[in-house]
């Protein structure tokens, strides 16, 4: 999968700790780098499985609408 940035990016290697119960569905975990904390996205609460991704493309098609 390929996510589009902005900015400056940097590759780096942390210790994640889990989310929380009160963080977002969207939240995997969070890591601390150089003073700041960045928020680690679940990319399946983000975006839908192949399963469902396909199954709306097929609905698209037997309705005759178009992608």
């Amino acid at each position: 999968m390929a996510i589009p940035v902005t900015g400056e990016c940097e590759l780096i290697n942390a210790e994640m700790t889990g989310a929380g119960e009160s963080d977002a569905p969207h939240v995997a975990g969070w890591l601390s780098h150089d003073g700041d904390v960045i928020e680690v996205l679940n990319l399946d609460a983000l975006t839908p499985g192949p399963e469902e991704g396909l199954g709306k493309a097929a609905a698209r098609r037997a309705l005759g609408e178009q992608p």
